[in-house]
């Protein structure tokens, strides 16, 4: 509105600031990760998977090195069920009470890096690493 633009038009420009500077300009949404903006957890899942640290992510996303571990548990959860158990999407989404937005965005991620997560042989390790890291 003080700009006299669209929404469409400054989520467009973000994205250009995004895809030149790889990394997010730091709004509200950006940073804490709410509203309709792009969400960071599939980001910081394809991040993790490219090789980066929980460290370099948190730094780049403007997140807590906590929530990126969140993040990342979370989607070792969904590989695991999705993977070695070969549960649906509804009977995952039920199980681990996530919207079907994320699954799917995790799904997708799961379908490009499937190789690499069941050559890892890891998804029951890391899975039950982060548990453990936190206390739960």
């Amino acid at each position: 509105m003080l700009l006299n633009r669209s929404s469409v038009y400054i989520r467009d420009l973000l994205d250009i600031y995004k895809d030149t500077y790889q990394m997010w300009l730091p709004t509200a949404g950006t940073i804490l990760d709410m509203g309709r903006c792009t969400t960071h957890k599939k980001e910081a899942v394809e991040l993790s998977l490219k090789g980066y640290n929980t460290t370099n992510i948190a730094r780049n996303l403007f997140h807590t090195e906590e929530a990126i571990d969140r993040y990342l548990n979370h989607f070792y959860k969904v590989s695991l069920l999705h993977l070695k158990l070969e549960a649906q999407k509804k009977t995952i989404c039920y199980l681990l009470d996530s919207s079907k937005t994320l699954v799917d965005e995790y799904l997708e991620l799961i379908n490009k890096y499937e190789e690499q997560l069941l050559d890892d042989n890891n998804l029951e390790k890391a899975t039950i690493s982060k548990n453990n890291q936190y206390g739960t």
